[in-house]
C-alpha cells in the first residue's frame, strides 16, 4: 500500500489497473497460507478476506487520498464480487479468447450478451475487451481492417446493449464511429435507452434476430438497427413518432448519410448481414 502510494504521487497517474484480478491461491506458510488435507498434503488456499481488506484499503486511498482516480479490475469470466466490487470498472470477455474460432456469432447471442455484460443492472461498470487479433486464430491481418464484419458485429452487438468495449486487439474504427455518433446526440443522464427487448411501444418488434434499440435526448432519438443473422434483411421500422416525442421526417444513416423517408412513423432499412447501422431520427 505505502508503494503504491508513494508510486501514485510521484508518477501522477490516473488509474490503477489489476490483471487478472481474481484472488490468488498460496501455499505459502510464511503468509499464513495453506492447510492439510485428509491425506496429510499441504494445499493452497485463497485468502478472500485478507484479499478484500487490501482492496478496500486501496478503494479507501484511491478516491479520499489520491482524488478519485478510477481502480480497474480485469477479470474476464471469474466473478469475484467480494474483492472486484472495490473497483470502478470490471474489464470481462478475454476468457472467449481460446474458444473463438472466426467470429463471435454463435459464441455470444443476444440473450447471452444481455444476460452477461450489460452495465445496468448493479455494482462497477462492465466493459467487454473484445480480442480478435489475441485470438488462437490464423490470418489475423484480417481483424485489423475498419470495415472487418467481424468486428463490426461485436461492436454493433455491444452498443445496442448500451455497454462498453474495451477496443484492444482489433481494428478500432466501429467504436471511434460509434462514440462519434454518441458525440452528436449528447451524453448525460438526460438520455433515454429505449432497448430492443423492451421497446416495442415505440418501435414494432421485427423478429428475434433483427432487432434495433433506441438512444433518446430530448426531442432527438438515434436508432441502433441491428442484425444478427447470416442473410442481408430489408428491416421495416415502424415507430411511433408521437410516443417518443420526436418530429422525424426522415432517418440518416451517421455513417453514409443515407436518407429514409419516415412515412406515417415507418420506414424500409436494408443491412448486411451481421453488421450495424446507426440512425438519426430528423426533420
Amino acid at each position: 500500500m505505502w508503494a503504491t502510494k508513494k508510486a501514485a504521487e510521484t508518477l501522477g497517474f490516473d488509474a490503477l489497473y489489476y490483471d487478472v484480478s481474481r484472488p490468488p491461491a498460496c501455499s505459502n506458510a510464511a503468509h499464513g497460507c495453506g492447510y492439510t488435507d485428509e491425506n496429510g498434503d499441504w494445499q493452497p488456499e485463497t485468502q478472500l478476506l485478507a484479499t478484500r481488506e487490501l482492496q478496500k484499503r486501496m478503494w479507501i486511498m484511491m478516491h479520499e487520498e489520491l482524488g478519485d482516480r478510477f481502480i480497474t479490475h480485469h477479470m474476464s469470466g471469474h466473478m469475484y464480487m467480494i474483492t472486484q466490487s472495490f473497483s470502478d470498472i470490471i474489464i470481462d470477455g478475454e476468457n472467449y479468447t481460446s474458444m473463438f474460432k472466426e467470429n463471435y456469432y454463435d459464441l455470444i447471442g443476444l440473450d447471452k450478451f444481455r444476460a452477461e455484460f450489460m452495465v445496468h443492472q448493479w455494482g462497477p461498470a462492465g466493459v467487454f475487451l473484445p480480442e480478435f487479433t489475441r485470438a488462437l486464430v490464423p490470418d489475423k491481418d484480417r481483424y485489423e481492417k475498419p470495415d472487418a464484419i467481424e468486428v463490426r458485429h461485436l461492436a454493433g452487438m455491444i452498443f445496442l446493449h448500451d455497454s462498453l468495449p474495451w477496443p484492444a486487439y482489433s481494428d478500432p474504427q466501429p467504436y471511434v464511429t460509434i462514440w462519434a455518433a454518441q458525440d452528436e446526440l449528447g451524453w448525460g443522464d438526460d438520455v433515454d435507452f429505449l432497448p430492443y427487448w423492451d421497446n416495442a411501444d415505440y418501435l414494432a418488434p421485427m423478429t428475434d434476430a433483427l432487432v434495433a434499440s433506441i438512444f433518446r435526448n430530448g426531442d432527438r432519438a438515434l436508432v441502433v438497427l441491428f442484425n444478427n443473422t447470416d442473410e442481408s434483411q430489408d428491416a421495416s421500422l415502424a415507430l411511433d413518432l408521437a410516443k417518443l416525442g420526436v418530429p422525424a421526417t426522415q432517418l440518416r444513416d451517421f455513417e453514409t448519410g443515407e436518407q429514409f423517408t419516415l412515412t406515417g412513423g415507418a420506414a424500409t432499412v436494408p443491412i448486411t448481414a451481421r453488421n450495424f447501422r446507426l440512425l438519426f431520427m430528423e426533420r
